[in-house]
């Protein structure tokens, strides 16, 4: 055979060839399938371990009962980055499964309106950050938090029905071949003259302010793949307890509820020295 117009050549073994070990690599499953469930498995494991309880006053971990997710986040997570950090959500865990996952009932009414106000304003389109690997001019980098004047009549009435605790998700979207924004006028119009991304916005804060005016216990998950400026939220003592939860996965939200009922001691770090 000839091989980009060298000649030809001939492969023989030695005589002693078949005595050689040449599985370089083998199978710890026998079929796919195995393999997918302990990734999974795997996965949960890292969620649970390298999500990181920053703030605590007492309150956490919680009682199994009855919680209302806030925020556009809680129906609209982040699993993953840009780039090489996509991650394929159709079998995705989302952030109300795993907190039931761990013993919890979730308001309903709340989170029905916060999946529809995500699907009506979706990324693609500019309703929430979006990053386009390496083209800034295709990406777009709005918040698109649901304003506290949307939460509809039968959402404030259901608190009542689900006091136990609000849970207030804060996502930001990242990855590579993507900075984000530095000043965030552009693509807020509540924005503060070099208020960045990374803050808080005017939308969020004022959830915050729902939350504690109607909540005893008042629970934030960042769900974020880039770190965030949490100064003020550490300095509010209305605020009870904060965990870093990242970009999970797949089905890294599976340990979210477990970590909230203290089924899973969340011993991440961060790098602050």
């Amino acid at each position: 055979e000839s091989y980009m117009g060298a000649g030809t050549y001939a492969s023989s073994n030695t005589a002693d060839g078949d005595k050689l070990d040449t599985e370089y690599y083998t199978a710890d499953y026998a079929t796919n399938e195995e393999a997918k469930s302990a990734s999974s498995e795997l996965v949960e494991e890292i969620a649970g371990e390298g999500m990181t309880l920053v703030k605590n006053n007492g309150t956490l971990p919680l009682a199994a009962g009855a919680v209302t997710l806030l925020g556009r986040g809680a129906a609209d997570p982040v699993y993953g980055g840009s780039g090489s950090g996509t991650a394929d959500t159709r079998t995705a865990v989302n952030i109300k499964a795993g907190i039931e996952n761990g013993g919890f009932t979730v308001n309903g009414t709340v989170y029905d309106q916060l999946a529809a106000f995500a699907e009506a304003n979706p990324a693609a389109e500019g309703g929430r950050t979006n990053i386009v690997m390496d083209k800034p001019e295709e990406s777009n980098y709005n918040i698109g938090e649901m304003p506290v004047a949307d939460y509809s009549q039968a959402s404030r009435d259901s608190f009542a029905e689900f006091p136990d605790a609000a849970i207030v998700v804060i996502g930001r979207a990242g990855g590579e071949g993507g900075d984000l924004a530095t000043n965030m006028e552009k693509w807020d119009e509540r924005a503060e003259p070099g208020q960045h991304q990374l803050e808080l916005n005017a939308d969020e804060k004022d959830l915050l302010e729902l939350a504690k005016s109607q909540f005893e216990n008042v629970i934030v998950v960042v769900n974020a793949s880039t770190s965030m400026e949490l100064g003020p939220l550490q300095d509010d003592e209305g605020i009870d307890g904060i965990i870093l939860a990242g970009s999970p996965g797949v089905n890294g939200f599976n340990a979210l509820g477990p970590i909230l009922s203290g089924d899973i001691n969340p011993s991440g770090r961060t790098v602050d020295v």
